[in-house]
């Protein structure tokens, strides 16, 4: 019985701390359309994580390899076109969320 209770408490406990980590990290996010695709770079501390817009299902799907052209499109980007946005509301827009999820907390890209 001892062992059921503290199973629940650390499942608890990580499911705490997964939902704190979704609402303390910020991004910016910024639309950058080229050859007539729409792209979606997510900045975080100056290095950037990519997605293409799926115009069928209206989710992106994260890219695994950044184009050198992409990335200088962004940099020309206006910065008042860069918005911030939370980890958890990111992912809504994402195709495989757990995946987006966990590039962003397991590795300090």
């Amino acid at each position: 019985m001892k062992t059921i209770f503290t199973s629940i408490l650390l499942f608890g406990i990580l499911l705490f701390s997964a939902q704190n980590l979704q609402d303390t990290i910020t991004l910016k996010r910024a639309l950058v359309e080229k050859e007539g695709i729409s792209y979606y770079v997510y900045d975080k501390n100056e290095a950037c994580l990519f997605t293409k817009l799926n115009t069928t299902s209206q989710k992106e799907e994260i890219m695994l390899v950044c184009y050198g052209d992409l990335y200088e499109t962004y940099l020309a980007t206006d910065k008042k076109k860069i918005e911030k946005i939370a980890l958890r509301d990111a992912i809504k827009n994402i195709d495989n969320p757990k995946k987006f999820e966990e590039i962003i907390a397991l590795t300090d890209f």
